[in-house]
């Protein structure tokens, strides 16, 4: 099986949909000989910050001189930047023949196609034996969805599970309150794993709290009166933080946005708890690996004269933290949007939370089939907004909001993960950038 070969396995693979449950990635695990047993393993879960807190962890650890192997979802740029090992993607090679073996083994140990595993189940399966064979010092795992049943959660030897914020999303399989999608986050603490978690809601705290005196685990917090000394720049922003035993002070990250203070706050509590159990974590490495962490899609400054600003914000929350943002960085300025969301997401909290702020909109329907439509997602931010228009394409939307949009003004580019890689590479193209 060659590279595109093992993509379109991959892609009649994703034709099952989404299935929840341990059982299949359990029996697939099996057949590799559990991998993952041989692995030191960081798990992350949470609503909003996931994707930020992986990144800032992993690169603490690479700046401590470990060699560290990330598995992420969704992606933004390209599909296999979801396998790394210190920043460097896994290659087309390797996935070839990692999904040449794992087709094997399906096709040996699973019968009906119904009863096969998903891409997701597959792909995480392929991650822990890539780098099982790459001979890891510690993995990074976010969880695709929830926790609790997500096919991240077969772990058993877990050494730390970290927290980030939690709010309401996804309540079609994770329940319809704090309570109830916390619970299901927390299923990745394990007994005898050092737990981290952000400082979260009273509802959420409580059910976190709960958990952890039921598997008798210390949970750390990563609370927010712990940051102080903040200072917003345009290219970094600095912040100190101080928890009953360490202090580290003027930590500088260039992940923009108020919200990543929170989740990089979070990555120093989980830093300090490896270095507690053994780990050469030291206060250096933490804030060189702070300040290295690169992430596209979290309020990512990609051009300037006009400023062109892409972020992942895709639900209620994540709004909200959005907007605080804008009103930080773009105060008085004129703001053009581009939004696309999907039809299953509370996009309608989004626009009675951000349309408001800007003088234009511009919808587009994302890559993915469960996006709602441009066209129908104009008519529904009209009614708060007269300036929108619907995209035939997420080019059309680069092109128009350029046009129209002056060097000393701002696009922001939002709404939902899936379809921001098309926006860096519409607005390269765009601009006649290879």
């Amino acid at each position: 099986m060659n590279f595109d070969e093992a993509n379109e396995y991959l892609q009649n693979a994703s034709l099952r949909g989404r299935v929840y449950g341990l059982e299949r990635v359990k029996r697939l695990m099996k057949a590799l000989s559990n991998p993952e047993d041989e692995l030191k393993i960081v798990h992350v879960a949470g609503t909003n910050g996931k994707g930020s807190t992986v990144a800032f962890i992993s690169k603490i650890l690479e700046k401590a001189g470990y060699k560290v192997g990330v598995y992420t979802s969704p992606t933004i740029v390209t599909y296999w930047e979801r396998i790394q090992i210190n920043g460097e993607i896994i290659s087309e090679d390797a996935v070839a023949s990692l999904i040449s073996k794992l087709a094997d083994i399906i096709n040996n140990e699973f019968g009906e196609e119904d009863d096969k595993p998903t891409v997701f189940e597959i792909e995480t399966a392929m991650a822990f034996l890539y780098f099982k064979e790459q001979n890891c010092d510690i993995v990074i795992i976010e969880t695709g969805l929830g926790g609790l049943t997500d096919a991240t959660n077969f772990i058993n030897n877990t050494l730390l599970s970290a927290i980030s914020s939690i709010s309401l999303d996804h309540m079609d399989v994770l329940g319809d309150s704090i309570a109830e999608i916390a619970k299901n986050k927390a299923g990745i603490m394990k007994k005898g794993a050092m737990a981290v978690c952000l400082q979260q809601e009273p509802q959420a705290m409580k059910v976190l709290k709960e958990k952890a005196d039921e598997l008798d685990i210390k949970l750390r917090v990563a609370k927010k009166c712990n940051i102080y000394d903040i200072k917003h720049g345009f290219l970094t922003q600095h912040f100190s933080y101080k928890n009953n035993k360490e202090t580290i002070e003027d930590v500088e990250t260039g992940l923009l946005g108020t919200y990543q203070l929170e989740n990089a706050s979070l990555a120093i509590e989980a830093a300090l708890a490896l270095k507690e159990a053994g780990f050469d974590i030291t206060l250096s490495n933490i804030k060189e690996g702070i300040k290295d962490t690169q992430l596209v899609g979290r309020f990512t400054k990609l051009s300037e004269k006009p400023l062109f600003i892409v972020d992942g914000a895709h639900n209620a929350d994540a709004a909200v933290k959005l907007k605080k943002t804008v009103e930080t960085y773009l105060k008085g300025m004129n703001i053009t949007f581009i939004i696309g969301v999907l039809a299953d997401k509370e996009y309608k909290k989004i626009i009675d939370t951000m349309m408001d702020i800007p003088q234009k909109i511009y919808t587009i329907t994302p890559p993915n089939p469960r996006a709602l439509d441009a066209k129908e997602l104009a008519e529904d931010i009209s009614k708060v907004n007269k300036n929108v228009t619907a995209c035939e394409s997420i080019y059309e939307a680069i092109k128009l909001s350029m046009e129209n949009t002056k060097e000393d003004e701002a696009i922001l580019a939002f709404g939902s993960l899936y379809y921001l890689g098309d926006v860096v590479r519409s607005l390269k193209e765009y601009k006649g950038e290879k």
